[in-house]
């Protein structure tokens, strides 16, 4: 039998000696990632976000969000330099991803697939590549075939979306209208996609509503506030969640509480309790009511239609869609639209709806002047 050299085994304890040694002396292995690592921020991120994210990990943004980058990529990047400008954000993933009915027993074939929404023959800048505006419809409703919502969804990294007030909303608050007020900006019309409704008017609720400088009403605390930045990007949310960044919005709307908060959908509305959205009368029955959504990263916004349906119903059809916050616009069938525009003939004018038998005005927003407050799409 055959010993192996004394030799050799004394040099082997010592490599484990020392290597143990080197180990203890350095504070041992890496620590392990922090249970919850910080994501960077969500695209339209504001002071109000940065802050949370300070408060909650302890680092500031840009280191949070390398933290972030490195548990990701396996590799460690640095924050930027004070003063350096921010990193370009990678583009949404656009369509969003098609879903499956929520309920079989009330689905229609092709409910969550999105298709394209706009006809280049009908010169509507939707059409033009690559696509930014598509659309599905949704059946909420475990039962009925009756309550649906069709939804559009927007890319925000190709669109922009702007907020007007109407001529009636400029005269409740004794503010002088100029020639434009009611229109698409003369500078925006050539870069027109679609109009949408607003929500309801300042008068019924006095809920905030503010364009380009001027403030038709003071925004509410409990209103859910629908926040537009001059970096075009957009935040859906209640106002404590906004208020710290009000400095640097170019606009914003307000409307009841959100029907849709963090992918929840409002515990009132789960209730039945649903008088603040204007829910349900006894001797009403509203046909048409209509929101607007964001996904939670802020790249993709989402517009709802919805027929028989009730804010909760509505707030589900969103959430399904991938919404994670969301308000709701105006109601009733004449005040709920989504219009796309085109050139067909050569002027600029309404060329399709978002569903049939949408009420509107041919010129409207760009030749007609709307009474009440509107948002608008323009391609970037």
């Amino acid at each position: 039998m055959r010993v192996a050299p004394v030799c050799s085994v004394v040099r082997y304890q010592i490599v484990v000696i020392a290597t143990c040694f080197i180990a203890a002396a350095c504070g041992g292995p890496p620590h392990p990632p922090p249970a919850n690592p910080s994501e960077p921020a969500p695209r339209g991120s504001v002071p109000a976000a940065r802050g949370a994210t300070e408060q909650a990990t302890g680092r500031s943004p840009s280191s949070a969000a390398a933290v972030a980058s490195s548990e990701r990529t396996g590799r460690e990047d640095k924050p930027p330099e004070p003063g350096a400008p921010e990193p370009a954000r990678p583009r949404s993933i656009f369509p969003p991803k098609d879903f499956p009915p929520p309920s079989q027993k009330s689905a229609a074939p092709g409910d969550g697939r999105w298709t394209p929404f706009g006809d280049a023959a009908l010169g509507e800048r939707a059409a033009a590549e690559p696509r930014a505006v598509v659309r599905t419809v949704v059946h909420p409703h475990p039962e009925s075939r009756f309550v649906t919502v069709t939804i559009a969804a927007l890319d925000l990294d190709r669109l922009s979306l702007h907020l007007a007030p109407g001529t009636e909303d400029l005269a409740w608050a004794k503010l002088k209208p100029g020639e434009s007020a009611g229109l698409v900006p003369a500078s925006d019309r050539d870069a027109l996609v679609l109009v949408t409704n607003g929500g309801f008017q300042p008068k019924h609720g006095r809920w905030g509503l503010a364009a380009n400088g001027v403030v038709v009403t003071p925004p509410r605390k409990e209103g859910c506030t629908v926040a537009l930045y001059g970096t075009s990007s957009v935040r859906v949310a209640p106002w404590p969640a906004l208020a710290d960044s009000a400095a640097e919005m170019t606009s914003y709307r307000q409307t009841p509480p959100c029907i849709l908060d963090g992918g929840a959908v409002h515990p009132a509305l789960l209730k039945g309790l649903d008088k603040p959205w204007a829910g349900h009368t006894a001797d009403l029955t509203t046909r048409r009511r209509s929101a607007v959504g964001i996904d939670a990263d802020g790249q993709v916004l989402f517009y709802a239609i919805g027929e028989e349906a009730s804010p909760r119903w509505l707030a589900e059809a969103l959430r399904i869609a991938g919404a994670k916050s969301a308000a709701q616009l105006d109601i009733n069938w004449y005040w709920t639209r989504f219009l796309l525009f085109g050139t067909e003939g050569g002027a600029l004018h309404v060329t399709s709806t978002l569903i049939p038998k949408m009420e509107h005005l041919r010129t409207e927003y760009v030749e007609r002047a709307s009474s009440r407050d509107f948002f608008y799409v323009i391609r970037k």
